[in-house]
């Protein structure tokens, strides 16, 4: 007869995710992957408001340029699926043994598609600048997106596969937090400073994020073999 296990359900399935943020790979590839996934969220939800105030586009017009967000993201999962190849035949190297600093190459080439797209919506949305161009912006962001959101991932996992559940929930509750908050503040973020300074508030902090992979593709390893989750 099945019997129910209330401190194990506590121990480790409502703490464990939270202990494992004390790890400071873990903390910031959950901070990483969350930014990332708020702002997301934050750019479906405004960017109608964006072109509104800067063109007057309103309506189902004003929502087009989510399309180019989707280009992006399918761009930049085409690009995750040719990296997750290479990074197959590099474990099958390695006699099946997960690598998982592997999983930042990708995330350093890719990850300042992200601000940079950021900056090129916030700067060329404007009335006298083709529309083409903030849209290109947003494409750009939706390659940085996807391919940092899923290398966090992708690394969590191969570095607890043991506790890959519970990494997986403390990154689940952090990028819940900002995809649930980034969308509430960010109209009167566009409103106040306008879309130039308001979007580049939010670039200059994913600016500030790029070297998270750059050191942990370095240091990573010796950090992991510190850890207690890890042993």
């Amino acid at each position: 007869m099945w019997k129910l296990d209330i401190h194990g359900i506590v121990t480790v399935h409502l703490f464990r995710p939270f202990q494992l943020l004390a790890s400071p790979i873990v903390f910031l590839m959950a901070l990483y992957a969350s930014y990332v996934y708020g702002l997301f969220y934050l750019i479906i939800t405004n960017i109608s408001e964006a072109f509104y105030l800067t063109r007057g586009w309103s309506g189902t017009i004003a929502t087009l340029p989510n399309v180019s967000l989707l280009l992006g993201v399918i761009i930049g999962s085409f690009g995750n699926m040719l990296w997750s190849m290479k990074y197959a035949k590099l474990v099958r190297d390695n006699g099946g043994q997960a690598i998982p600093e592997q999983r930042f190459p990708n995330m350093m080439a890719f990850s300042w598609f992200m601000p940079v797209g950021i900056f090129i919506f916030s700067w060329t949305c404007r009335a006298e600048i083709h529309w083409i161009a903030p849209c290109v912006g947003i494409a750009f962001t939706g390659i940085g997106f996807i391919t940092i959101f899923q290398g966090c991932i992708n690394y969590l996992v191969d570095m607890l596969p043991q506790y890959s559940a519970s990494a997986i929930a403390c990154n689940t509750f952090g990028r819940s937090i900002f995809a649930a908050s980034f969308p509430l503040f960010a109209k009167q973020l566009f409103i106040n400073l306008g879309v130039h300074w308001g979007g580049s508030v939010i670039g200059f902090i994913a600016l500030g994020m790029i070297p998270i992979p750059f050191y942990f593709f370095k240091f990573g390893k010796s950090i992991r073999e510190k850890s207690t989750f890890v042993h």
